[in-house]
């Protein structure tokens, strides 16, 4: 679907008929400025993660952990790609973790719970703004949890 559809959804509704120039643009300069947290843009998330957790678990939360690698190994102009040597070649982009809560009656999923973008040069966390470069993806949960007591 294009952004000219009306029954796109999500962003591309947004958009409208915008340059995508502009559109990149545009959210280039709003994540880039320092008055705007990873912390404060997830949390009108976390505060429907808390009121939906009691609606549809009875006993428990299940949380979904899934980490995924964004290739970027063609992208020259990326500075601060992670780069890794592996048997099957050059491994270079970005390592995002994500995990979802999802309910302990139905299956159904509720919301994030937690985002993780690392690049070479700094880790990105809607939880921690002090995760180390270095941590591993079971540390990182660990400290998640930590957090969550």
């Amino acid at each position: 679907m294009s952004s000219k559809q009306s029954a796109t959804n999500g962003l591309k509704l947004l958009l409208n008929n915008q340059e995508s120039f502009s559109q990149v643009q545009a959210a280039w300069r709003f994540l880039n400025n320092e008055n705007v947290s990873t912390n404060a843009l997830f949390e009108p998330i976390f505060d429907t993660l808390k009121i939906e957790i009691e609606k549809q678990c009875s006993r428990f939360v299940l949380a979904m952990t899934d980490w995924s690698h964004a290739d970027y190994k063609h992208h020259t102009s990326k500075k601060e790609l992670i780069s890794e040597n592996r048997k099957t070649g050059v491994k270079k982009g970005l390592d995002l973790q994500t995990t979802l809560a999802v309910s302990d009656t139905t299956g159904e999923p509720i919301a994030p719970i937690a985002h993780n973008l690392k690049s070479d040069t700094k880790f990105y966390s809607t939880y921690n703004n002090n995760i180390k470069l270095g941590t591993t993806h079971l540390e990182e949960l660990v400290q998640k949890s930590e957090m969550d007591k």
